[in-house]
């Protein structure tokens, strides 16, 4: 059977997020669509990873410099494991530069790199929680990438403009979503949330997008009492993203959580819109979140999230907040129109699957193994 290995750069580094979730389900998958996951290390920060069926290792209590030990462990087994072979492919999970020298020092071994965005590039000014650059060795992975795969065809067209590599070898493979994030009856409802809310989530700086919308978000939270915004994750409110709410006397009707899979389901599928004004994303996976609960879903209409989303949301221009509200107010006002973008998007959910997105990937590989 096709051997695949994965190294341990995203599982040192990444407690949680879109990349390390990505990587996850594609080593959880494989194994039914023809292909043997390698994990040479036994250590992880990550929380998909830990609570995998697939990683035999131990996600080790935090402590200040936590990461930093499970990296010193890990990466030598990872460069150890690069070095003896034993496999037919190699997928790094990510392009800091001890991939990329890596990479070179193996010139034969084969080589899969995954982009899933290109933020940094297009919007350097507008960079969200990180100290420099994180991409940085970004382009110089996908030289030496015999093939890169890309998240959606909008990131492809990003990523041709800001490097030379020729298109064919960039190819297009969607992520996923799972029944994880999908929310049970039996689940039951977590305390101290409210009846009617409108549902942000994730990180809400910069290129995000959550300082243009709220000034028009708080007017309509106070013609609206009976209705609240929930952030979920992005960590609390910061003193300028509570001002406009407090200034329109609504403070009391937002509220910021931080969430398990099971909350946030619950979320997705009580909400009464999901709101994502980014102004660039690679992919999204929050929209198929929405979608797999029947949450209606209130998009920007930028990158690629009509490509995501096809007809089953409405979308906005994400410099007209007065257009999101106007399509937020729209949607409370028509219960049946809910109900039905909440059908089309558990519909749409249905093409972009885990099992899918790993079928994909293994042909992929064995293309590159021939």
């Amino acid at each position: 059977m096709l051997r695949v290995l994965f190294d341990d750069e995203i599982f040192s580094t990444q407690i949680e997020g879109g990349v390390s979730r990505y990587f996850t389900h594609l080593v959880e998958e494989l194994p039914a669509a023809g292909a043997t996951p390698i994990l040479p290390f036994r250590l992880t920060c990550n929380r998909h990873l830990a609570q995998s069926t697939v990683f035999k290792g131990w996600r080790p209590p935090r402590f200040p410099g936590s990461r930093r030990l499970i990296r010193a462990i890990n990466r030598p087994r990872s460069r150890a494991a690069i070095g003896q072979g034993g496999f037919d492919v190699w997928h790094a999970t990510w392009y800091d530069g001890a991939p990329v020298a890596l990479a070179r020092s193996h010139p034969g071994v084969r080589i899969v790199t995954t982009i899933h965005d290109m933020t940094p590039e297009i919007m350097p000014d507008m960079a969200v929680g990180h100290i420099g650059n994180p991409h940085a060795g970004k382009l110089a992975m996908v030289e030496v990438a015999d093939l890169v795969v890309a998240v959606s065809a909008a990131t492809k067209a990003d990523l041709l403009r800001f490097s030379d590599v020729p298109a064919e070898r960039v190819r297009v493979v969607p992520l996923g979503v799972g029944n994880g994030l999908l929310w049970r009856p039996d689940q039951g409802r977590p305390e101290g949330l409210p009846e009617r809310f409108l549902l942000f989530v994730g990180k809400r700086g910069g290129y995000k997008n959550f300082a243009g919308v709220a000034p028009a978000l708080s007017a309509l939270l106070r013609a609206t009492p009976d209705l609240h915004l929930v952030c979920v994750g992005g960590g609390p409110l910061d003193a300028a993203e509570r001002a406009p709410f407090e200034t329109a006397g609504v403070s009391d009707q937002v509220r910021q959580i931080a969430a398990d899979d099971r909350t946030l389901a619950w979320c997705y599928a009580h909400a009464a819109v999901f709101l994502f004004p980014s102004r660039y994303e690679g992919f999204g996976l929050p929209i198929l979140e929405a979608f797999v609960n029947r949450c209606p879903a209130v998009l920007a209409e930028r990158s690629c999230f009509p490509e995501i989303g096809g007809e089953a949301a409405l979308y906005f221009d994400p410099d007209r907040p007065d257009a999101l509200v106007d399509l937020i107010g729209r949607l409370l006002a028509a219960p049946g129109e809910r109900e039905r973008l909440g059908a089309l998007g558990a519909l749409r959910a249905r093409d972009f699957t885990w099992a899918r997105t790993a079928a994909a990937h293994a042909m992929l590989y064995r293309e590159l193994s021939a």
